[in-house]
Order: C-alpha cells, then structure tokens, then sequence
C-alpha cells in the first residue's frame, strides 16, 4: 500500500568487560539520556529534541524499557526503547539496545538516524566507563 510507512526497528549491542551486575551497576549510575531514571530531554542536533523516561527498570533482570514522552523535529512520531545487559560469562557483559521508531519520514532514513543516536549512547557510556575504570573496558562493537 503506497503511503503507508513501515515501523523501524533498530538493534545494537556491545560487549563489555566486567559482570552483567556490574556493568548494571555503572549503566544505572550512568543515569543519563541513555538509562532515564526520570523525564530527560536529549538535544538532537538541527533543534531536533526528544524527552524520555523510563517505562521499566528492572534490577533482576537487568532491563530498562523507556518511551518517548514528547518531541521537536524528529523524524518519528513515536519511540520506546529496551536496553538489556546480559552476561556473556563470568567476565563480560553485553548490552543490547532496540529501539522500535513509527518514522514521519524515509523508514531508512529514520534507522540511520537510530542507529547513530544508539552506537553514541553506546559510546557515552563506554567513556563513563573508562574513566570509572581508568581503562578502555569495552571490545568492537557488534550489530545484532
């Protein structure tokens, strides 16, 4: 059917030196855009802006689910978000992020844009947790 845009959904992970609880522990104290504790406003770029907050936060499991709560300019109409850290063994972690975006614009576009804002939030907290650490814990990073 013409018109009609396809939801995107965008997937990434990272391993990380260090327990799954560990790595839970640095995310949850992280408490940025990446891991919303409350409602956070994110500065896109091009005076795009999105606010967020946590739907879930689950400390068992080791998942946090968030939503978008409003937005200026962006390419999509609607957001949420899973971000989940798994052991890979007793030494290493990974942390999945999927976010699922209903795009105003090209579906493809939208994913590149996702995918951006994901492997920087990656990012941030790859240096938080360098400098928590004073080394540079995490490996390549993996498209799931």
């Amino acid at each position: 059917m013409k018109g009609v845009m396809r939801d995107v959904v965008i997937e990434c992970s990272e391993t990380v030196s260090g327990s799954a609880e560990t790595v839970w522990r640095a995310l949850r104290r992280a408490q940025g855009n990446f891991v919303p504790n409350k409602i956070v406003e994110e500065v896109l770029g091009d005076s795009a802006s999105m606010a967020q907050r946590a739907t879930a936060i689950d400390d068992q499991l080791l998942l946090l689910l968030s939503e978008m709560t409003a937005g200026h300019r962006l390419p999509w109409s609607s957001y949420k978000c899973r971000l989940r850290v798994e052991p890979v063994d007793t030494e290493c972690a990974r942390v999945s992020v999927t976010c699922l975006a209903v795009p105003t614009m090209d579906p493809v576009a939208v994913e590149r844009v996702l995918d951006r804002l994901m492997r920087s939030s990656l990012g941030s907290f790859m240096l938080h947790m360098e400098k928590d650490a004073g080394h540079h814990p995490w490996a390549a990073p993996s498209v799931l």
